[in-house]
C-alpha cells in the first residue's frame, strides 16, 4: 500500500531550475502524511512515477515505476479513491495502490505476480488498467471522417481534455468542443472480470458546457458544485453552476507577472493550495476558493532541500503550508 505524500507532475521534457519557482512549468502534488509519489516525464525514459518512503526532505528508499505511453504526451496524475489515475492519450490509466509494483521493472517477481493476478493481462501496456475516454475517441473519429470527406490533408489531433475522478469507478471528462467551449461528460466504469478489462459508459452529448473559455489547455479542480480551471499560463478561473447548463468562467487569479507554478493537494485536510514566485525574494500561496486569501513568504525562510528536480521545488513549497498535527498511535 502507498499512503502519504503523493506528488504528481506533468512535465514534458522541460529543464528544471535549481531555485524555487524559477521556471513557469506547473507542478502538481498530492500530499498525505510522510511518503511521496512523484509523477514526471523524463526526456529519454518517458513517463515515470517515483515512490519515496518517508519524505523528511531526503531522497532515500526510492522506487521508480515506468508508465507505458507516448513520450510526447503531456499527462496528469491524480491520487484518489485508493488509485493512481493517469490521464494519457485517449484513455485514463487507473492503477490501484496494490498494483503499483507491476510497473517496477526492476522487480524480478513482477511478471509472476502480474500473471497470477491478471492471467490475461500480461502485455506491455497493462491494458487491465486502461479506461477509455469515449468522448475523446468519438470526437477524434468524427474529425477524421470530416477531413476525409473534404479531402483535406489529415492533420487531426486528439481533443484537449482533462479527467477528474469522482469515485472508485467513476470520473468526468472535460473536453474541448470548439475554440472556447468545453463539454462535460460524466462517466461510469464497470469491471469485466472474465475479460479483465474496464467498460466505460459516457453520455453521447455533454450534460453541460463551459462557455467563453479564455484558455487553451487546462486542469480541472472541483469544490462542491464549482469547477475551477487552471490554465497552462498559470491563471485560475471558477465556473459556477448555471440553470442553462452553460457555465461561464470568471477569473480567480490572473496575474501575468505572478503565474501559478505549483499545486499541492493536501488529502488529509482536503485542501488544495496554489503557489508561485513573486519576484526574486517572495513566494505567494493561497487555498482554492472563489475569493482566495493570498499569503506571502520570503524565500529566505524556506529551508533548501538537497534533492533533484522536480522533487526539490515541491518539498520546499510544502514547508509553507499549514499542516494538521498528526495523530500519534499508541
Amino acid at each position: 500500500m502507498f499512503s502519504a505524500v503523493f506528488i504528481s507532475l506533468a512535465l514534458a521534457n522541460i529543464p528544471f531550475s535549481n531555485q524555487v519557482g524559477e521556471d513557469t512549468e506547473i507542478r502538481e502534488a498530492y500530499l498525505c502524511d510522510n511518503d511521496l509519489s512523484l509523477y514526471y516525464r523524463d526526456k529519454r525514459k518517458g513517463a515515470r512515477v517515483l515512490l519515496l518512503k518517508g519524505s523528511q526532505n531526503k531522497e532515500e528508499s526510492t522506487h521508480e515505476l515506468s508508465i507505458p505511453g507516448e513520450r510526447s504526451t503531456v499527462d496528469r496524475m491524480a491520487v484518489e479513491f485508493g488509485c493512481f489515475w493517469i490521464r494519457q492519450e485517449s484513455f485514463v490509466r487507473r492503477i490501484p495502490f496494490a498494483d503499483a509494483t507491476f510497473y517496477d521493472f526492476k522487480t524480478d517477481q513482477r511478471l509472476q505476480a502480474l500473471k497470477k493476478r491478471y492471467p490475461r493481462c500480461v502485455n506491455a501496456d497493462l491494458s487491465c488498467h486502461l479506461i477509455w475516454t469515449d468522448p475523446v475517441s468519438r470526437a477524434f473519429a468524427r474529425d477524421l471522417n470530416k477531413e476525409m470527406e473534404l479531402e483535406r490533408p489529415l492533420q487531426i489531433m486528439l481533443r484537449k481534455y482533462d479527467f477528474l475522478p469522482t469515485g472508485p469507478t467513476s470520473g468526468t471528462v472535460f473536453m474541448s468542443m470548439a475554440s472556447t467551449v468545453i463539454g462535460v461528460f460524466p462517466g461510469e466504469f464497470n469491471w469485466k472480470g472474465q475479460e479483465e478489462r474496464w467498460e466505460s459508459k459516457y453520455p453521447d452529448d455533454p450534460v453541460e458546457y463551459i462557455a467563453r473559455t479564455p484558455f487553451d489547455e487546462f486542469r480541472v479542480f472541483a469544490q462542491r458544485d464549482d469547477y475551477f480551471f487552471l490554465s497552462n499560463e498559470g491563471a485560475l478561473y471558477v465556473a459556477k453552476p448555471s440553470p442553462k447548463k452553460e457555465r461561464i468562467p470568471v477569473p480567480v487569479w490572473e496575474d501575468k507577472h505572478r503565474p501559478i507554478t505549483a499545486v499541492i493537494n493536501d488529502t488529509n485536510q482536503k485542501k488544495t493550495w496554489f503557489l508561485g514566485k513573486d519576484g526574486k525574494d517572495k513566494v505567494f500561496f493561497f487555498e482554492l476558493a472563489e475569493k482566495p486569501h493570498v499569503r506571502e513568504a520570503q524565500t529566505q525562510a524556506i529551508q533548501p532541500v538537497d534533492a533533484r528536480e522536480p522533487l526539490k521545488t515541491i518539498l520546499e513549497y510544502t514547508q509553507l503550508l499549514p499542516r494538521a498535527k498528526s495523530k500519534k498511535t499508541p
